[in-house]
């Protein structure tokens, strides 16, 4: 198997700590390390809880509407810290796409695994 080429962290608009995180993340999805999981939260009546979660979240979860379970989070673990403002700007496309918080069963974690390959190779995240 070749080895595969990624941009560097110039060409991709991101510090050398977040292109590590980002392909640690992609290692990540595609070994099924972290698993889809529906997330609840408190409905906005549910006194001094609104916007709380409704249950208790596994450790291994995975969910592009929540930033905590997203790629951008999982790359914050990843890297230790927040990603800079700069990364989350540029990489919307991969953090944001289309109907990611209405739809979030769509975007499974092989999906996401695709997107963010694409983002590392060719610097846009192509969702198909």
């Amino acid at each position: 198997m070749l080895a595969r080429t990624f941009l560097t962290a110039k060409q991709l608009h991101c510090s050398q700590i977040e292109r590590r995180a980002a392909i640690e993340v992609l290692g990540m999805l595609e070994r099924g390390e972290v698993k889809y999981t529906p997330i609840t939260l408190k409905p906005y009546w549910a006194k001094g809880d609104w916007g709380a979660v409704s249950e208790s979240i596994p450790a291994d979860a995975f969910n592009i509407a929540y930033w905590a379970h997203c790629m951008g989070g999982w790359m914050e673990r990843a890297k230790g810290r927040g990603l800079s403002m700069q990364c989350q700007e540029r990489w919307s496309d991969l953090f944001e796409p289309a109907w990611f918080d209405s739809r979030p069963e769509y975007y499974t974690p092989e999906r996401c695994a695709r997107a963010l390959n694409a983002k590392l190779t060719t610097g846009k995240a192509v969702w198909n």
